[in-house]
């Protein structure tokens, strides 16, 4: 009974996009850039655990004032999430709200849910700026997650450039063990693009930090990596209603701590893009 409002809600978003423009996103790559998720498998030298990486994105509008978005992601820090939200164009102002539910293929006893909003200004073709935050609810054997990012960009002839921060946080206590995982990011992107050309390319670097505390009877760890990064992403339309795009990330110890550890860290993806109408 618990899942009835949910689905009521997504019926009534797929409803609705029959009528408006939607675009729906399938990505998947790999991570070779973050502490295994066991923790029992973390050291103090820096050395990352081979990870899948996917998301399915459903994006749509109401008309030019409302949007919504439902989304099946999975990352290493805040691992499996569902989420979904509304958004609403006052002129220049943008608002959003939405939630997100997490643990449903990890075996915990509950699922873990949290609400998420952003705001934010943007003069068309000059620039914008843009701040969000998410929390859950979390409880004792529940993991709970927080995330803070805020991002500022502006449009040059044939150049979009753009500042990026960004923090995420996973606690999961159980009677035993408090296991804490933090990854804070810091980037920069320059994104290449031409009037009437159907493809565009990005570049981005940046600096990311990864703190691993875990703190109980059994074990006590507190550690750090610290890694520069840079990564490119390219992005093509192949007709009306699909595009494409693959992206990949490479990361430099900042320090002989990091580099001892494993193999150089990456990132990597492909994904699909299908709009209607079409573009």
């Amino acid at each position: 009974m618990k899942c009835k409002p949910l689905l009521v809600l997504c019926i009534f978003f797929f409803v609705h996009s029959s009528v408006y423009s939607w675009d729906l996103t399938l990505s998947g790559g790999v991570d070779y850039a973050s502490y295994p998720k066991d923790g029992n498998d973390v050291s103090d030298i820096f050395k990352p655990e081979l990870q899948p990486i996917y998301s399915a994105e459903f994006n749509g509008d109401f008309g030019v004032e409302h949007n919504y978005s439902i989304g099946l992601r999975y990352d290493p820090v805040w691992r499996e999430t569902f989420s979904g939200g509304i958004g609403y164009h006052l002129g220049i102002v943008d608002i959003g709200l939405g939630f997100f539910l997490c643990d449903f293929f990890s075996g915990f006893t509950s699922i873990d849910t949290g609400f998420s909003g952003h705001a934010g200004f943007e003069f068309p073709g000059i620039f914008f700026i843009n701040a969000g935050a998410s929390v859950s609810m979390g409880d004792f054997e529940i993991p709970a997650r927080k995330r803070f990012n805020a991002e500022a960009g502006f449009w040059l002839p044939h150049i979009f450039i753009t500042f990026d921060f960004e923090i995420k946080e996973f606690i999961d206590n159980d009677d035993k063990t408090l296991d804490r995982t933090t990854s804070t990011r810091y980037s920069g992107s320059m994104e290449f693009f031409s009037k009437n050309v159907p493809y565009r390319i990005r570049f981005e670097a940046g600096m990311q930090n990864l703190e691993r505390s875990i703190t109980g009877s059994a074990q006590s760890k507190d550690v750090s990596a610290n890694h520069y990064f840079a990564g490119a992403r390219f992005y093509a339309e192949a007709g009306k209603i699909f595009a494409w795009f693959a992206e990949a990330e490479v990361l430099f110890a900042a320090s002989k701590k990091e580099s001892s550890g494993a193999a150089m860290p990456y990132r990597a993806g492909v994904g699909i893009i299908f709009s209607y109408p079409e573009k």
